[in-house]
């Protein structure tokens, strides 16, 4: 039988966004970000079981935030980066687990359909993530930072969360030594390639700006402020 844990990443201090409040304590048209993406991931059919990898400051308030969800959920202390984070909320997913679908918090406006394709494409392939289209032309430059060429758009893509692995995948790709920015790049080293989920309306939260930009997609979505 298989058995999704997904792990959310909250356990940034996200000083570009506000040097005196976590980014995911912050409220989005009356809800949290870290509750927005919590909802978004176990709203999932796909989804069984949650771990929420918080700051050791907020476990207290992550524990409330989460309290409302349907499905088992576990609140962990993180790492001081992205990728010791992610490799402790693996140590703690049930037993059970047979897939696990990583999340950042910050990509709060994930809807519940992007988690299932990609957990659907987890099962099918062993290795998936959401990624986006590049729409504009990209350069890449020389060793004296002049434009030296035009990369086919075609093939590229912008990575996204959530990435997802079967549980044998991930554990040894956890094993790699190198430092990475997301967990595609653990499962590149192993030389398997991640079948990629294009997902639309998936920002990432990083700036006082965003917000903006989340709240008129959530307004095009039809919700207000409560």
């Amino acid at each position: 039988m298989q058995y999704c844990t997904a792990i959310l990443l909250a356990a940034g201090s996200g000083t570009r966004f506000d040097p005196n409040k976590t980014k995911q304590r912050h409220m989005l048209l009356g809800k949290s970000v870290l509750r927005r993406s919590a909802e978004a991931l176990c709203a999932s059919e796909y989804v069984d079981a949650l771990v929420a990898v918080v700051r050791e400051d907020e476990c207290e308030i992550a524990r409330r935030e989460l309290s409302f969800l349907s499905k088992p959920y576990t609140v962990v202390i993180g790492g001081q980066t992205r990728q010791a984070s992610a490799a402790i909320g693996f140590r703690n997913i049930p037993e059970e687990t047979t897939e696990v679908l990583i999340h950042d918090a910050a990509r709060c406006l994930i809807r519940t359909e992007g988690v299932d394709r990609v957990a659907l494409a987890v099962r099918a392939h062993g290795a998936a993530s959401a990624v986006s289209a590049v729409h504009d032309t990209v350069k890449q430059l020389d060793g004296e930072g002049r434009i030296a060429s035009t990369l086919d758009r075609s093939r590229l893509c912008l990575a996204a969360t959530p990435q997802g692995f079967s549980v044998p995948i991930y554990r040894e790709a956890l094993a790699c030594p190198a430092s990475v920015t997301d967990d595609n790049m653990l499962v590149e080293h192993l030389g398997m390639r991640v079948y990629p989920v294009y997902v639309a309306e998936n920002p990432k939260i990083t700036t006082p700006e965003d917000m903006h930009y989340a709240e008129f997609l959530l307004g095009k979505r039809g919700e207000r402020d409560e």
